[in-house]
């Protein structure tokens, strides 16, 4: 008799398990045995015995609720309704709050577009301010731009000339004149010349003056004018003064002379004689209050004070 093989999955099955095959299954002659198989064969009776489980458990619940009392089950079915009212009550203010927060981010929004607005307003400003400030400095060079110009334009300039008056003009005065002179390196109109003439600067006899008296043009020349006081050349002094006596009973004015000192022959003796100070019974006076040439015996001041003595006088017969 044959050995009868079956192949099947790719493996030999055959009735001699010694030999190394896997033993046939006795209730099959075509499928090798499966040690788990009974588990597959009991797996609906398991789960019939869960479902039969379960309905009993609901059919207990289900009994259990029909047989609780009627107060109970309205007890119960009040407080499911203070339930579901807190429940909607909560969820009315959270609704609530959810509007209100829509509100406020919708302010909000709003409030970031007035923000914005702003936002570019001053940009708009700061652009305006850095124009501005780039004027100015634009304006600030060409000031200092011209001022350096003018400076130079001073700096050329030269006095050439420089002679004093032949006499003194009144008390430590003297006059002195020169001649303004532009090399040319900065041309100038007449007008401008005579400008320039009349702010510039010198300095004479140790006195620096900041501009002429005044300037004129001459001779196609501009010549300035200067008064340049506390000349020691050019003082004059009273010297013996002398009381005269009263001007007339009840005037109550004494007279008294002094004799004007250090007048040389070219000064102005009337100007030089007024503007000349003294000093006369503890009083300090600018000038005489008149002055009056004797000739020969040169110039003398003349001052009036008040005496009460001269009030007093009588006047013999």
């Amino acid at each position: 008799m044959a050995t009868r093989t079956t192949r099947l999955y790719g493996l030999h099955y055959g009735p001699n398990a010694a030999a190394g095959n896997p033993p046939f299954d006795e209730r099959s002659s075509l499928l090798p045995f499966e040690p788990f198989s009974h588990w597959h064969l009991k797996k609906r009776e398991y789960l019939s015995y869960i479902l039969v489980f379960l309905f009993v458990i609901m059919g207990y619940l289900l009994g259990t609720i029909n047989s609780v009392d009627p107060e109970h089950r309205e007890r119960i079915r009040r407080e499911w309704q203070r339930e579901l009212e807190l429940h909607l009550a909560d969820v009315n203010r959270f609704k609530a709050e959810r509007e209100n927060m829509t509100s406020t981010r919708q302010g909000w929004v709003i409030e970031q577009s007035g923000w914005e607005q702003k936002r570019r307003q001053w940009k708009g400003e700061e652009a305006d301010i850095a124009r501005r400030a780039n004027e100015v400095r634009r304006k600030e060079k060409s000031w200092k731009d011209k001022e350096e110009h003018e400076r130079r334009i001073r700096d050329s300039f030269r006095w050439t000339d420089l002679t004093p008056a032949a006499q003194c003009t009144r008390y430590g005065v003297r006059e002195y004149t020169a001649t303004f002179v532009n090399p040319g390196q900065y041309p100038l109109s007449p007008s401008e010349l005579l400008t320039a003439c009349s702010n510039t600067e010198a300095v004479i006899m140790g006195h620096t003056l900041p501009r002429p008296d005044y300037c004129e043009f001459t001779n196609e020349k501009y010549i300035a004018h200067w008064s340049v006081g506390d000349l020691p050349n050019c003082r004059t002094y009273f010297e013996g003064f002398r009381d005269v006596g009263c001007m007339a009973p009840g005037s109550s004015l004494r007279r008294y002379e002094a004799h004007l000192m250090t007048l040389r022959p070219e000064d102005d003796g009337k100007m030089m004689c007024d503007t000349t100070p003294a000093r006369l019974k503890g009083k300090s006076f600018s000038g005489p209050d008149s002055c009056v040439d004797w000739g020969k015996w040169g110039w003398w001041g003349i001052w009036w004070l008040e005496d009460p003595e001269c009030r007093n006088l009588q006047v013999e017969p």
